[in-house]
């Protein structure tokens, strides 16, 4: 509705990257089946598939909104990156992995990632998985 109605509302891109979260993150995998199963229009795309579409929505928007240094791109990088992998599409993943790494490593600089376990991890823990290095 929100594409439709107000499509550069700033809200629009947050809203895509919580359900994409629900879609695709580990520590939600309770939401995962769910969510799939309310997407509209009813789809057959698996969860990543289906979070890779909506987190490369989301970014576009950022990018119309932010500077291209914004942590909500980067988090979003991230969980694109971290989408691509489990999916093994490796053509752009490198691009997306190395905008991912960058955010990171400035919000390490800014002291902005408390986080027990980085996004980052997370996907280098996926390659070492997948024994893509």
């Amino acid at each position: 509705m929100m594409r439709k109605t107000n499509p550069h509302n700033l809200n629009l891109p947050y809203m895509l990257e919580a359900y994409a979260a629900l879609l695709v993150l580990p520590d939600t995998p309770q939401t995962h089946e769910p969510n799939r199963n309310a997407a509209r229009p009813p789809t057959d795309e698996n969860n990543y598939a289906l979070g890779e579409k909506y987190l490369r929505e989301a970014i576009a928007l950022f990018r119309f909104h932010y500077k291209e240094s914004n942590n909500a791109l980067f988090g979003n990088e991230c969980v694109l990156a971290y989408a691509l992998a489990m999916q093994e599409k490796w053509t752009d993943f490198d691009e997306h992995f190395r905008v991912c790494k960058q955010g990171e490593e400035q919000m390490r600089r800014t002291k902005l990632a408390d986080q027990k376990t980085t996004t980052l991890e997370l996907i280098e823990k996926v390659l070492a998985e997948k024994k893509r290095n």
